[in-house]
């Protein structure tokens, strides 16, 4: 990367998650997963380097209700954005599109999409979502 004359390396990149353009701080970010699985952002124009994450707790599981009379709400698949019940690919490029503001991108679970557990549906949870369908 090279800033204002200088060159400067981070090392340990696992995968870069995206970036944004943040206007009142007058500051491009970009977004990455180290390969300890914790997330940062650096400023280009500040060269902060910002851990902002760390690893995810474990997926959870779904349990089937044993009781046919059960009338709780069945739990939510982690990262099912689309509500078929499991977490797949499609899931991903639905989040994906969604963040993105693409008109017919609509969530059907969009509380299984908060992977970060931070109640905000952003960038942190579209990386994690990855991460965990490359780990499968």
């Amino acid at each position: 990367m090279y800033m204002e004359g200088k060159t400067a390396a981070i090392t340990y990149i696992a995968e870069v998650v995206g970036g944004e353009y943040d206007t009142q701080a007058d500051e491009l970010y970009a977004w990455f997963i180290r390969t300890d699985g914790s997330f940062w952002r650096f400023g280009f124009g500040s060269g902060t380097l910002t851990e902002m994450h760390t690893s995810p707790t474990e997926p959870s599981e779904v349990s089937e209700p044993t009781d046919s009379t059960d009338t709780s709400e069945p739990q939510l698949v982690r990262g099912d954005t689309d509500g078929d019940g499991s977490f797949t690919l499609i899931d991903l490029v639905l989040f994906q599109k969604w963040l993105l503001c693409i008109p017919d991108a609509k969530l059907a679970n969009p509380q299984a999409a908060d992977l970060s557990g931070d109640a905000a549906l952003d960038v942190f949870d579209l990386g994690l979502m990855k991460r965990e369908l490359t780990e499968k």
